[in-house]
């Protein structure tokens, strides 16, 4: 189920994105480029209202910018303590305020009054966004009688040394298996997942920074190869823009 959130302390700007979601959903173009599954929709009329709903979890958030009491972007900067993958799309009639959204990895920003058109873009991106950052269960085979269940969101990069697979994981955990880069790459490769050496396969979701060939990943640093620095740094890029 996708879940959506609409906060906006304007009735009728509410109204307005709750109608275009309705219409993208019968917007036969849009639906082949990015489908709209079956979803659900809550409308808050301010920062504090959205906030009082914690721990409910939402796949896209809609936040007006400049609403009495909670700012919308103060709502964002608690909803990154909660829920750190949520797709979070600034709606605000001052554009100017667009570029603090990157403070919070706000996924796109649209300038108020919405038209249909812009909003059908933006909101194609934010599916994308999460249908990439969808997460799987993997099983993991360390041993013959073996088996270890890891989700794919939770994996910060992969390792190979020699035969074997190092799968290093957010909570420190590393598992070993045996396999090919190749083969995990392959099998990865939905959930935004890329190659950053002949040695190195990095979860896009876990990169904190970019440092000349030093890649943060969750605090650990991996090494990018000369050879494989375009295309990692290009699709690193395509996963920041939300485009696959």
């Amino acid at each position: 189920m996708f879940r959506i959130a609409i906060v906006d302390d304007d009735p009728g700007d509410a109204a307005a994105l709750q109608q275009y979601i309705a219409a993208y959903a019968q917007d036969k173009a849009a639906m082949r480029r990015a489908p709209l599954a079956a979803h659900t929709l809550r409308v808050f009329a301010s920062g504090d209202e959205f906030l009082a709903s914690f721990p409910a979890e939402y796949d896209a958030v809609f936040l007006d910018i400049d609403m009495p009491g909670t700012s919308g972007m103060r709502a964002a900067q608690l909803l990154r303590k909660d829920n750190n993958d949520a797709a979070i799309i600034f709606v605000t009639n001052m554009a100017k305020y667009a570029l603090a959204g990157y403070s919070v990895r706000a996924l796109d920003f649209i300038v108020k009054p919405v038209s249909y058109r812009d909003f059908a873009l933006k909101f194609a991106k934010v599916i994308e966004y999460c249908r990439r950052n969808a997460s799987r269960t993997i099983a993991l085979r360390p041993g013959e009688s073996e088996q270890v269940n890891v989700e794919s969101a939770d994996i910060l990069y992969i390792e190979v040394i020699q035969h074997y697979l190092l799968y290093h994981m957010a909570n420190g955990d590393c598992h070993r298996v045996r396999g090919t880069i190749g083969e995990a790459e392959a099998r990865l490769a939905p959930y935004a997942f890329a190659r950053a050496s002949k040695s190195f396969l990095v979860n896009l979701r876990h990169v904190r920074s970019i440092t000349g060939q030093a890649v943060d990943v969750g605090g650990e640093t991996v090494y990018i190869g000369r050879t494989k620095r375009d295309a990692f740094l290009s699709a690193f890029g395509r996963y920041v823009g939300g485009f696959r």
